[in-house]
């Protein structure tokens, strides 16, 4: 018999880590697993520096943990039976990307089959998911370098021209947001560049005795609205300002992968008085609206998606689990 792979996905602000703990919490209690793991898909809550800013909230009973059988350090709570993986595990200069999350997944997916545990990816990230089970080959191309610091000193305009010459296709197709982004289309080039010949657009590959099931969580436009307010008040609270101002005194204004975390150069551009802390909120409001907008659309046109309420969620999904 396979085992269930469990990814609950869905917009920013919707729960998906609440649903999550909630599921575990059932799925012990009910004694139908020993232990269950909680892999974050978030690609910035990667990084401990911006813990806050990102959400990477960790439960007030979870403390830091590591075990020779996983690649990073992890939060369990007091009973270790639950596990809470990629949050908080990697310095802000560290590079993560869909490749290296999954090799990373795939060792907690290694360890807990056949142990009678429960694996659960939990977050925004579509690719994170999708790729644990289909890889696409592009993935498997390292960074190079040397492109990406010459890539560094070329405008938006000039990035374009190089993809255009490179792969017109590939240019065209991107939507509105990574055409507009300079480390999308650095990737996009350093992938034309190194694979001359087309590639096949996937490459199946099989986690062997896993079934993954996709569940969405659904929420109305307006209550999202509310809940993202809600969550940058939150982070106020929870002293983000200081986190934005030692992320800066530290690594300044650096071209880092986790430089794009939402909010953090709205933040940085009030606390320099370069605007008002109103107009900051607005931007870091507005900007994590049109993100989950974007991962609306994204999620929608996903296949075998089982969308549920929210405040439903957990017991549907442990019931459809356990048939």
């Amino acid at each position: 018999m396979r085992q269930p792979l469990i990814s609950i996905v869905g917009t920013t602000a919707t729960g998906k880590t609440a649903v999550a703990l909630e599921l575990a919490q059932a799925a012990i209690a009910a004694k139908k697993y020993a232990r269950v793991h909680l892999i974050s898909a978030d690609s910035r809550q990667v990084y401990s520096e911006l813990a806050i800013l990102s959400g990477a909230d960790v439960p007030d009973d979870f403390t830091a943990a590591s075990d020779p059988n996983f690649s990073f350090p992890f939060f369990q709570n007091q009973e270790k039976t639950i596990i809470l993986h990629g949050v908080s595990m990697l310095a802000a200069t560290d590079e993560w990307s869909v490749a290296l999350f999954r090799e990373f997944a795939l060792k907690i997916l290694r360890t807990a089959l056949g142990a009678n545990e429960l694996v659960i990816i939990v977050g925004g990230t579509g690719l994170y998911h999708a790729h644990l089970m289909q890889l696409d080959p592009a993935l498997m191309i390292p960074p190079d370098p040397i492109w990406r610091a010459e890539a560094l000193t070329l405008s938006i305009e000039s990035l374009h021209e190089v993809l255009k010459a490179l792969d017109a296709k590939k240019l065209e197709n991107l939507n509105h947001s990574d055409k507009n982004n300079p480390r999308r289309l650095q990737r996009a080039i350093e992938v034309a560049r190194t694979t001359p010949i087309a590639l096949p657009e996937w490459q199946v590959t099989t986690i062997a005795g896993y079934t993954q099931q996709y569940f969405g969580l659904s929420i109305s436009r307006e209550a999202l609205a509310e809940r993202i307010q809600l969550r940058v008040q939150k982070r106020l609270e929870q002293k983000v300002l200081s986190e934005v101002t030692a992320y800066f005194l530290t690594y300044g204004e650096l071209d880092l992968p986790s430089a794009s975390t939402l909010g953090l150069k709205e933040l940085w551009a009030y606390q320099q008085g370069e605007i008002s802390r109103e107009v900051a909120l607005e931007k870091w409001t507005t900007a994590e609206v049109q993100y989950a907008r974007r991962q609306a659309v994204w999620w929608k046109k996903q296949p075998g998606m089982h969308w549920l309420d929210s405040t439903l969620a957990a017991a549907q999904i442990l019931e459809s689990i356990t048939e």
